[in-house]
């Protein structure tokens, strides 16, 4: 009898759920004075029954050889942060003796953590939410959103070459840019980034804080699209206003004094 509950769509696609949630600990956290307690429930499962694998290497047709759980976070609900104890098939080939067990398609590649809790840290990144608040909401360590962070703003910026990976050049036109350099890790290495002023997004970065970072940056953009920009936001570095002044006399020059 259904009648009462709640009814929501795990989002683990191929997930046959063997026991219902155990209560395995408890975590707090305090967040403006006050201090909370969330449970840590597991729930136990396997993925619903496929044919057994052929081998990739010489195409024999593999025996079982056990199986081996994996235990991978998903989404808090609620009071509590639930993970998934996932029980595989193992399989081995008689020939060849490679093994072989189904991958979980609802597993993110990198991380033991569901696809689904890692669209929910990258929406919450998207609308600027801490990290430190993030780690509270879905029970994950603050290194392990960073990381998330990490790769969500690699796929956004930048693309694969056969040079390697570099960065995209904007799709759309920015009417006013800021420039300004910053230190890297308490050491004398210094960083020079380039945003759009009204939407905050990153158009350049570069590792070096001279005069040649402004001319690449033209030469990364093009001088059709700074043709678009009206005015450049920096601090009082001559080098960069001369820079932008030399290539693209149009943009005006805006001094932060702070």
């Amino acid at each position: 009898d259904l009648a009462g509950k709640l009814l929501i769509n795990s989002q683990l696609e191929g997930f046959r759920q063997l026991s219902y949630e155990q209560t395995v600990g408890e975590k707090s956290y305090k967040h403006n004075d006050e201090i909370y307690t969330k449970f840590q429930k597991l729930i136990v499962g396997c993925l619903e029954k496929t044919d057994v694998p052929t081998c990739e290497c010489c195409g024999c047709k593999m025996h079982a050889h056990g199986q081996y759980e994996t235990v991978i976070r998903h989404l808090s609900f609620g009071d509590s942060y639930y993970s998934v104890k996932l029980i595989r098939d193992r399989y081995r080939c008689p020939k060849c003796k490679r093994t072989y067990s189904h991958e979980a398609p609802f597993k993110d590649g990198d991380h033991n953590i569901s696809k689904a809790l890692i669209n929910s840290v990258e929406d919450q990144l998207r609308l600027g939410v801490r990290l430190k608040n993030i780690a509270q909401n879905t029970g994950l360590h603050e290194h392990t959103v960073k990381d998330i962070d990490k790769r969500r703003l690699q796929d956004k910026h930048t693309e694969l070459t056969p040079e390697g990976r570099k960065l995209k050049r904007p799709t759309t036109y920015s009417k006013y840019i800021g420039i300004d350099e910053f230190k890297l890790h308490n050491s004398h290495q210094y960083a020079t980034v380039f945003i759009d002023l009204i939407t905050g997004h990153i158009l350049y970065f570069s590792y070096t804080k001279c005069k040649m970072v402004v001319e690449d940056f033209i030469n990364f953009v093009g001088l059709e699209w700074m043709s678009h920009v009206e005015a450049v936001a920096c601090d009082m570095n001559a080098d960069f206003a001369r820079a932008f002044t030399k290539a693209c006399p149009h943009v005006v020059i805006v001094y932060d004094h702070f």
